[in-house]
C-alpha cells in the first residue's frame, strides 16, 4: 500500500502474521520523523505519531505491557 505522508509518497507494511487477503490488518509506513498507522478496512484514517513515539511503544508491546488488552 502506498500512501502520502506530508506529501512524500510511503509505503506501507505490514506483519507477516496478518491475513493473507489483507483484512484485518494493520499497515505502518514512516517518512521523515512522522509514523502513520492505518487499517486496512478504513485506510482513510490513520494514527499519526512520530518515530521516536513509535518505537517506544513497539519495544512496549514487545514487553508485554498491553497484553492484558488483547488476551
Amino acid at each position: 500500500m502506498i500512501r502520502n505522508i506530508d506529501g512524500a509518497p510511503t509505503e506501507f507494511v505490514k506483519s507477516h502474521t496478518s491475513h493473507l487477503e489483507g483484512l484485518e490488518c494493520l499497515y505502518v509506513g514512516a517518512s521523515g520523523d512522522v509514523a502513520e498507522l492505518v487499517e486496512s478496512d478504513n485506510p482513510d484514517v490513520a494514527v499519526r505519531t512520530s518515530r521516536s513515539k513509535l518505537a517506544r511503544f513497539i519495544e512496549g508491546a514487545k514487553a508485554g505491557d498491553f497484553d492484558h488488552l488483547v488476551s
